[in-house]
This record gives structure tokens, sequence and C-alpha cells, in this order.
């Protein structure tokens, strides 16, 4: 904190800085750095280069910060065994507390990636695309069990919009504000100014 010549920790030009394996209470950040997506990692390592670090006007905006964490979370599954789990872009990953495999049906495709679509899972305003920092929490959608079929997944629209969803055949359905539609590949969604796709 009062350091002089701040270095992170996992920096790749510099290992002088790095964290000893024997050195207790640090042993977390060694376990959980190699199970972070490659995109979590750019940002922590773009943050806290020494390029950043030593000039203030290139230092990560509120709204970056928001779109990784915001895509991180979407990612993390709670496994039976009471583990979390990443699942990064819907892959199929094995539970490293217990072994169980996890795959997913259904993945909500946005412009910049694609995230697993199961109860629970929520859609907001930064995942779209361009937005300003004010609105980049303001949901959009969640992933729920529909009323008359708790085994069917739907989206419902949690907006006080009025969305409109394209079939694969190209039927419009307009989703009034707290709607539901199915969870079903092939759907489109127009939300602002972007799509998103159920794949």
């Amino acid at each position: 904190i009062y350091g002089s010549q701040a270095l992170f920790i996992f920096d790749p030009n510099d290992k002088s800085n790095e964290i000893p394996k024997n050195v207790k209470g640090l042993g977390n950040a060694l376990k959980r750095w190699p199970y972070l997506p490659p995109y979590i990692k750019d940002i922590f390592l773009k943050a806290f280069s020494q390029e950043t670090i030593k000039n203030p006007n290139r230092r990560l905006r509120e709204i970056e910060w928001l779109k990784a964490l915001v895509r991180f979370r979407s990612e993390i599954i709670k496994c039976s065994c009471g583990n979390e789990v990443f699942m990064n872009e819907g892959n199929t990953v094995k539970c490293d507390g217990c072994g169980k495999p996890h795959k997913t049906a259904n993945l909500l495709k946005v412009p910049e990636y694609s995230f697993i679509a199961t109860r629970g899972t929520r859609l907001y305003r930064c995942q779209l695309g361009m937005c300003n920092v004010d609105h980049a929490l303001d949901p959009i959608a969640l992933i729920v069990a529909k009323p008359d079929n708790p085994n069917v997944l739907g989206l419902k629209n949690v907006t006080t919009l009025t969305l409109k969803a394209y079939t694969p055949s190209g039927v419009v359905k307009l989703v009034k504000p707290q709607e539901i539609i199915p969870v079903k590949s092939g759907i489109k969604v127009e939300v602002y100014d972007s799509k998103l796709e159920i794949i």
C-alpha cells in the first residue's frame, strides 16, 4: 500500500514481487489465478501494469471493470457439492471439487461473447455493448422456470420496455415487461440498439 515501487504480483515482465510459495495468507491468490479466464487476467494485468500505474490517464474506466466483472459473474455456476465452477463461453467443465461434469443446453449470445442460460442467469445492459456507466447494471432479462412447467426455462423481460423477439422462422413476437419467452435455440431478441440470441 505504501510502497514506492508498486509492482503487481503477477506482472508478466518482472517477477521480483512474485509471491513466495511458502508465505502464509497469500496462498489463495496463487491457487485462484490459474483458474481465472483470460479476459479477467488481462484486465488485472492492464490495470496494474507499470505503464498504467505510472500514467493515471491510462487507467481503466469504471465501465471496463463493470463489463468484465458482470461477464465473469455470468459464467459462474454452483455445483451440487457447493463448489463454484467457471463455465467460460459455456464450455463443458468438470467441478474441481467433486469431478462432476457441467454442461449447458443453451447459451445467451451477446455482441462480445456467449454465456450460460441456466435458472437464475441475469442479463445486464452493459453486456449488450456501449452504454452509460450509470445504466451499466440495469437489468434486462432473467432466466426463470416457466410458471406452467417448472422443467422448462424461459427468458423473462425485466425492463419497462416491450421487446421484439424473432423466432427461427422469422415470426415476430412482442414481449411485454414481465412476460416470458421460451429458452429455445434460434430465438433473437431486440434490446435497445443490440440483439440477444439464444443458441
